[in-house]
């Protein structure tokens, strides 16, 4: 088992400043992280199913 904790961000500022030869878009942003955060737990499961959930 894995666990850590995820801080919370907000952003500020945030500017699309054109688009990057590989297709992504270049940004500018300004955030500042908060003193709450979530807690990430991941297990290893034993089996792996690969019935289409919806």
């Amino acid at each position: 088992m894995f666990k850590t904790s995820c801080p919370a961000k907000i952003n500020l500022f945030l500017k699309i400043v054109g688009r990057r030869p590989d297709g992504y878009h270049g940004l500018e942003s300004l955030f500042a992280f908060l003193d709450l955060a979530d807690e990430l737990e991941v297990k290893k499961k034993q089996r792996i199913s690969t019935r289409n959930r919806r």
